[in-house]
């Protein structure tokens, strides 16, 4: 498909420009071009602002009339000049715009900085290339107020838009700015026979195949032939036949769906709701396996204190060993401080025997992830944080944790939890309202089971960056997020996680026990760690 014959413009965002986003020249945006949908395309939605794009703008070009002459005259016979010589460089000064043309586009570029490499150039000057860069970036420079996905065949999503803006001044030096080269939907990794994502299945929870295929329909068609591997542990079964789950659904659905085409593998472990989640049975299969995925999403977990510290501890040093060179990711819990509750509940003291009024904090948390909600984003009132009673706080953390705890009131919430324990949650991603598809209907759904297999999902594309680039997988997260990530994340500032009869902790400048770190910049996420 010749995508350049095509009368599609560049994909440019989702609001106009401020008119402060240009050199100081007359500053009014003006549609350049605008055309109507082809015979055949389709619109589809928005593309995410993080879309990777190649982006060409074409400058006026100072004679072309005169190098059309040219090659008329060498080409035809009855010409004088027929089968004469084409000289090329003649022909660079021919369409090298003019100096006035290329330093309005020059100072533009330079202004805007669309992207931070070098633009290159063509022969001539004519054409300016900007690699690297992305939609949000081009909403900057091209203000465009309906975004769009366009399908033209089965399976080929492609980045496009319909019109583009261009400041008023620049209108008579820049010809046309070409539909940029663009991946499909981001849906183009690089080392997808190197790279996976897996998800955890517990308590009989299956994920069903017919739903996937459904969700993909609605979500991502490029995606609808595509599955996952299926494993058992132990006797764990996928069964199709039963109904479905909806946390299996929502896990591989978002998780695969956003990784995709990496590929998905989705581990079933026997066991029950009677007993704690059999992470040994898990860890045992799978640090026995020969290929462990790069990225392993869990959005199951316990109550700390409802494990034995001697349990915990166990199961943290086989965590250890996976996560030496993978990238594990779990749900903070949808508790709040302890119980989501905004009256003291039972779940609210401890088990020791002495029935102390206590926070309770979660198990697991390798990498954990908490949730937010709206835009701009706040708090989710569920997302499970605190400190954990067994664990000391890492040394990766204690700068970040500590800055929290001297800003914190004296004595606020004294007794309810550990000042020297681990702060929960790493991280956190949006986890409200998620369309799955259970049981063949559309359902929204939401928790901390939610934010963290779509925080998996891109971090499976973060490991295929890196082993594209013959790096190696990112495995264990925390140390390079708290040293090097966290201006990579969006600091959320607003909401608190309530729960024992208290509003819980609140979220604040830097990182806190309601959202951790903040939520992914995926763009400068990818500049971290590429």
């Amino acid at each position: 498909m010749k995508l350049s014959l095509l009368p599609l413009f560049l994909f440019a965002a989702i609001s106009s420009a401020s008119p402060t986003a240009f050199t100081p020249q007359d500053k009014t945006l003006l549609v350049k071009e605008s055309v109507a949908t082809p015979h055949r395309w389709t619109r589809l939605g928005r593309a995410p602002s993080d879309h990777s794009i190649r982006l060409r703008i074409a400058i006026l070009q100072h004679d072309f009339s005169g190098l059309e002459k040219a090659l008329y005259e060498i080409s035809d016979p009855d010409h004088h000049r027929y089968g004469g010589p084409y000289v090329q460089g003649g022909s660079r000064e021919i369409l090298a715009p003019n100096s006035t043309s290329l330093a309005f586009v020059d100072g533009w570029l330079a202004f805007v900085r669309l992207s931070r490499k070098r633009p290159r150039r063509s022969p001539a000057k004519d054409w300016v290339s900007v690699n690297a860069a992305d939609i949000h970036g081009c909403r900057q420079m091209l203000g465009y107020r309906k975004p769009k996905c366009i399908l033209h065949v089965p399976g080929d999503v492609l980045a496009r838009t319909t019109s583009y803006q261009l400041p008023r001044y620049l209108h008579e030096h820049i010809e046309l700015a070409s539909p940029p080269q663009c991946s499909r939907d981001r849906r183009e990794p690089r080392a997808t026979k190197k790279n996976a994502i897996g998800i955890t299945g517990f308590l009989n929870e299956y994920a069903n195949i017919r739903d996937l295929a459904a969700f993909y329909r609605d979500q991502l068609p490029a995606a609808v032939n595509s599955t996952f591997e299926a494993v058992s542990v132990y006797g764990g079964i996928n069964n199709q036949t039963s109904a479905a789950g909806e946390e299996a659904n929502l896990d591989t659905q978002f998780a695969f769906g956003i990784a995709y085409p990496t590929p998905g593998i989705f581990w079933s472990t026997e066991g029950t709701r009677h007993t704690n989640e059999p992470y040994l049975d898990w860890l045992d299969y799978i640090l026995n396996s020969h290929q462990i995925p790069q990225t392993i999403s869990t959005s199951y977990g316990d109550d700390e204190q409802t494990v034995p510290f001697t349990y915990a501890r166990r199961v943290c040093q086989r965590f250890a060993s996976l996560a030496a060179g993978v990238s594990v990711l779990f749900a903070s819990g949808d508790g709040g401080v302890g119980d989501g509750d905004s009256e003291p509940a039972q779940q609210c003291y401890t088990n020791d025997g002495k029935h102390t009024r206590r926070f309770i904090p979660g198990f697991p948390a390798v990498t954990a992830v908490g949730g937010t909600t709206n835009i701009p984003e706040i708090s989710a009132s569920f997302s499970g944080g605190g400190f954990s009673d067994y664990f000391a706080r890492p040394a990766y953390q204690h700068k970040a944790v500590s800055a929290y705890l001297d800003k914190l009131p004296h004595k606020t919430y004294d007794g309810l939890f550990n000042r020297a324990g681990r702060g929960i949650p790493d991280v956190s991603a949006q986890s409200r309202r998620f369309q799955i598809v259970w049981q063949g209907e559309r359902i929204l759904i939401g928790g901390t089971s939610a934010s963290t297999p779509a925080f998996a999902g891109l971090v499976a594309l973060l490991n295929d960056a890196r082993l594209a680039a013959g790096r190696p997988a990112l495995g264990f997260l925390n140390p390079m997020l708290y040293k090097h990530g966290a201006h990579a994340l969006n600091d959320i500032v607003v909401g608190s996680n309530p729960g024992c009869g208290t509003s819980g902790f609140n979220a604040t400048q830097g990182w806190d026990p309601a959202t951790g770190l903040g939520t992914p910049d995926f763009r400068k996420l990818l500049d971290v760690v590429v």
